[in-house]
């Protein structure tokens, strides 16, 4: 395709600001700044279980850095043309990413809230052109996979299924499917949410054992799987 020296320049222009906010937002992480220690949560889950549930008390620190971060994609979304539909993409890229970072800065304020609706949104909200909620889309997907289970189309996991066990067959089964792309299983026990999938890899949380009350990570790898 033929484009003229102005879109040409342009192009680089926004491949360079894109690289920029890849650079600068790489070691963002959202979960792992918010999640409770190991031991406050096996504490939770203790007490709740014994029928004294209580909310922990727990202090937590933003990361260093976002200070920074969040001047850089001032600067990115200010050098970013946002008439173009590339340039507008970029743009918002920036802007969730110095939401997301404002957001960590205003941990255990009500800017954290704030900031948490600009960046994901209420469960009530509707797009306009769809009907459905976040919240009623999650609940329609939940009765739509739980009909899946009762067809026996995926099979059952006992809950006392250690993370290991679970690991070998989902690699098994992955293997079946995926034969020219393989995709990595691993075990990790400092992911803070149970699971996490990508093209490439899925991850699991290590745990004791698979929960009695399932819950699905997305993907193609199957649901009702909780680590």
């Amino acid at each position: 395709m033929n484009i003229s020296s102005a879109e040409r320049k342009l192009h680089e222009k926004l491949f360079e600001i894109e690289a920029q906010i890849v650079e600068s937002a790489r070691d963002l992480r959202i979960l792992s700044a918010i999640q409770w220690p190991r031991a406050v949560i096996n504490q939770f889950l203790e007490d709740w279980r014994a029928g004294r549930p209580r909310i922990p008390e727990v202090q937590l620190t933003p990361p260093e850095g976002l200070d920074t971060l969040v001047e850089r994609m001032a600067h990115c979304m200010k050098d970013t043309p946002r008439e173009h539909p590339l340039g507008d993409v970029i743009w918002k890229t920036a802007w969730s990413y110095s939401t997301a970072a404002q957001m960590l800065q205003s941990m255990g304020t009500p800017a954290f809230t704030e900031r948490s609706i600009e960046l994901y949104g209420r469960p009530d909200r509707s797009w306009e052109n769809q009907k459905f909620s976040d919240l009623s889309a999650a609940e329609f997907m939940l009765r739509t996979s739980s009909d899946l289970m009762q067809s026996c189309a995926v099979p059952s996991v006992d809950a006392d299924t250690t993370a290991e066990q679970l690991a070998e067959r989902l690699r098994a089964r992955i293997a079946r499917v995926f034969k020219e792309d393989p995709i990595e299983v691993e075990l990790s026990p400092d992911l803070a949410s149970k699971a996490a999938a990508s093209s490439k890899r899925v991850r699991w949380r290590i745990s004791r054992s698979i929960s009695a009350l399932p819950a699905a990570p997305s993907g193609p790898w199957g649901n009702h799987l909780s680590l």
